[in-house]
Formats: structure tokens, C-alpha cells, sequence
């Protein structure tokens, strides 16, 4: 087993086809875990329920529907987002994997197909208009699906009759889906690389305007406040045996070696689309795996249910840590933010938007990759600073709260760093 994985493993046409294969088989396990705890019936009364959701964040599909109609609806996204990747011939790759990941994450609590749509669509205008193919546009539509409640809220709480509720919205969506690739371009040099949800940010920003757009018509949206259930044995199982199956797999792939491991350690925050090249699928699983492990660890240390909505998140989370992500670099993170939950007593962790944040803060590893683990300490306590308060200026039309959050945090401390490092040199 050894030799062969040794032999295939850094071959591209193999990891191509493995790499689909992965992707493919992870959504259909997701569907399969829907048939097999929810009834028909039940199925399409919880399908039609998330369909028909505002969704503004926060919205658990798990309680708005149930947890069968949520798996399906994040299974089904997967697997029609990965079909659309194979038609337009993508090339696999680590940003494919968050990509799809986070569809499946966030599938439980925000996006869907409905709202997907039209923002897919244009980001397939915006390629067609500059001659340029679809596939390279394509993920910024899948991370685009952070504005779906945009979509939502249109189409079913303004009160416009069908069919102009829909048209409204799919207008708007498709708008949404045009701008964000040269938006996401333009403010990752605010933030220089520092944060892993690029796409995340430039999506806040087009939040915060369209809700002071929709508070001129007196039609802006109302985040619902949540608290955590103490129901947490389903999906805590399903996350395990997810992150169990990721983690099995890519022992498998590297032959159960794992002298290379040291590699995600090494490698510069900077380089968040080629770890393939570097480090091979099956060391990429793994890490994916660890960081999984971890976070349930945290959560389980800190006595925190998992319900749909952290499910979701985890999984999100575990899809970013394939671009670069690593144990070494996220601990100095999550101690920063966790010392915040710890000295803020306001931050009970019944706060759901909370641990969101908590999890979340490692999209800032960048910061600690490239400028130390002090650094990396200091962006984790900002963020669970900025990043629960930051909702309400979005409103919940964005999903990616972190996102916004991270983005900020990094251009913020992005010079403060410069500064501190020229000082030192002298």
C-alpha cells in the first residue's frame, strides 16, 4: 500500500481524479445521512420550509426545518457545486476543497440552492463579458453564496407579490455575483493576504451597503437572536465520523506515513493555493482532519453543544484549513480569543455568535504564519472582539460575518506590524 500510495499520490492526473472522487463521495454521505433519519414526508416539509427562509443570519435549518432536510440541503449543494466544477473543468485544488466546504457548512444555516443561484449566474456574466472562462470565476460564486439571505430577504420579506419578488431578487443576486470578483480582487490588498476569507470580506462590504440601501425604504432586515441547544449528540457524532473518515483516508493516501506532516508547519501564509503542489492531497486530508480534531476538542473542553449552526461551522472551518491552515498556527489564535471569552463577562457561551467567532478566528493563521505566534495572539483577541459586534452593521445579509471581521482585523494590524518590525530592524 505504501509504495503505490508513494507512487501516485504527487501524480496530478490521479489527484484530479481522487481529488473529485473525494468531493463527490463527501456529498452523497451527506444525502445518505439525510434518507436514512428523516421520513419523505418529512423530508419535503423541511426542504420547502429552508427554501422559503429569509435565512438572515442566524437561521439553524436544523430547527427550521429538521436535522434530515439540513443534511439534504447541504449534501445537494456539494454535490450540484462539484458537478458544476467538473463541467467546467476546473482543475482541482485546495481552494476547490474550501470552496465546497464551506457550501456544505454554511448549507446549514444560510445558503441554498434557490438563493445560490443567481449569484453563480453572475459571476458567469462577469466571465463571459471579460472572455474569460467561467471556471475561473466560478469559486468566487460559491464564497459569493455568503449574500444568499440577501436573496432571501427580497424574495420573501418585503412583501412583493409573485412573480416581481422573484425577478427582484434574481436581479439582485446576479448583480451581487458581477461585482464581488473585481471587489474581492481590489480589497485583498487592504488586508495583504492576512486573512483566508477574502471573498468573505469584500461579501460584507457589499452587505453593509445594500442594508443601509434597504433602511432608505425602511425595509431592512432583523437578525434573529440565538442560543445554544443542549441537543448536541447527533451532530457531534456526524462530525466525528466525518472528520474520522477525512482523517482515514488520508493515512491511506500517504501510505500511514507521516514523516511529511512537518511540511503544513513550514509552509508561508502567503501560499494558499498551492499546499497540493507542496504538501500532496493525502497530507492536505490530514491536516484537515487534525484541525477538525481540535476544534471538537475545544468545544467539548469548553462543555459547548454542537448544534446545526456549529456543525456547519466546524465544517466551513475544516474545508479553509486545507489552504493553509495548521494546528501550529491556529493555537496561538484561539488562546487570544479565548482569553477574551474569558475576561469579557458578557461572552457566555450561550452566545452562539460567540463561538461562531471563536472558530472563526482562525481564518487570521496568515498573521501568525508570517509574523509569529505574538501576532497570531493579538488577531485571535481582537477578532472575538469585532467579530460578535460587527453583525449589525450587515444586518445578517451576510453569512461570512467572520469574514468582514477578519478582514478588518488584518488591515488594521497589517501596518501596526510593518511598524514594529522596522523598529525592531534599527
Amino acid at each position: 500500500m505504501k509504495n503505490i500510495s508513494m507512487t501516485k499520490k504527487n501524480d496530478a492526473a490521479w489527484v484530479q481524479q481522487q481529488g473529485y472522487l473525494f468531493l463527490f463521495c463527501l456529498s452523497l454521505c451527506f444525502i445518505g445521512i439525510s434518507l436514512a433519519i428523516s421520513s419523505p414526508k418529512e423530508m419535503i416539509t423541511g426542504l420547502n420550509t429552508i427554501l422559503f427562509s429569509p435565512a438572515v443570519l442566524l437561521t439553524d435549518y436544523s430547527v427550521v426545518g429538521n436535522n434530515g432536510s439540513a443534511f439534504f440541503n447541504s449534501g445537494f449543494l456539494m454535490l450540484f457545486c462539484t458537478f458544476l466544477l467538473k463541467i467546467h473543468r476546473r482543475k482541482f485544488c485546495e481552494e476547490m476543497i474550501s470552496a465546497v466546504f464551506a457550501l456544505g457548512g454554511y448549507a446549514f444555516f444560510g445558503k441554498n440552492i434557490y438563493c445560490l443561484l443567481p449569484i453563480i449566474l453572475g459571476t458567469f456574466l462577469y466571465a463571459k463579458i471579460r472572455k474569460e472562462p467561467f471556471s475561473e470565476y466560478i469559486l468566487v460564486g460559491f464564497f459569493g453564496g455568503a449574500l444568499s439571505p440577501v436573496i432571501g430577504h427580497v424574495s420573501f420579506s418585503l412583501g412583493i407579490e409573485a412573480p416581481y419578488n422573484f425577478m427582484l431578487a434574481y436581479v439582485l443576486g446576479a448583480l451581487i455575483g458581477f461585482v464581488l470578483p473585481p471587489l474581492t480582487t481590489h480589497f485583498f490588498h487592504f488586508h495583504k493576504g492576512n486573512s483566508l476569507y477574502s471573498v468573505g470580506f469584500a461579501s460584507g462590504i457589499v452587505g453593509i451597503i445594500l442594508l443601509n440601501i434597504f433602511k432608505v425604504f425602511s425595509v431592512e432586515p432583523t437578525a434573529i437572536p440565538m442560543t445554544l441547544v443542549a441537543d448536541s449528540r447527533f451532530f457531534q457524532f456526524c462530525l466525528v465520523a466525518i472528520l474520522s473518515f477525512i482523517l482515514i483516508l488520508g493515512l491511506i493516501i500517504e501510505g500511514f506515513d507521516l514523516s511529511e506532516i512537518r511540511k503544513f508547519s513550514r509552509e508561508d501564509g502567503h501560499r494558499v493555493s498551492n499546499q497540493l503542489t507542496h504538501c500532496g492531497f493525502g497530507m492536505i486530508l490530514l491536516n484537515m482532519a487534525f484541525v477538525g480534531f481540535l476544534l471538537v476538542a475545544v468545544l467539548s473542553l469548553m462543555q459547548i453543544p454542537i448544534n446545526g449552526i456549529l456543525f456547519g461551522t466546524t465544517l466551513a472551518v475544516v474545508g479553509y484549513s486545507a489552504r493553509g491552515m495548521n494546528v501550529k498556527s491556529i493555537v496561538p489564535i484561539l488562546l487570544g480569543a479565548g482569553l477574551i471569552l474569558f475576561l469579557v463577562p458578557d461572552y457566555s457561551v450561550d452566545r452562539i455568535e460567540v463561538i461562531m467567532a471563536l472558530l472563526f478566528s482562525i481564518g487570521l493563521s496568515p498573521i501568525t504564519t508570517n509574523h509569529g505566534w505574538l501576532w497570531g495572539f493579538i488577531a485571535g483577541m481582537f477578532h472575538l472582539i469585532v467579530a460578535p459586534a460587527i453583525c449589525g452593521f450587515h444586518g445578517g445579509l451576510s453569512l461570512y460575518n467572520s469574514g468582514l471581521a477578519s478582514g478588518l482585523i488584518a488591515g488594521f494590524l497589517a501596518p501596526i506590524i510593518d511598524i514594529a518590525k522596522q523598529k525592531k530592524r534599527l
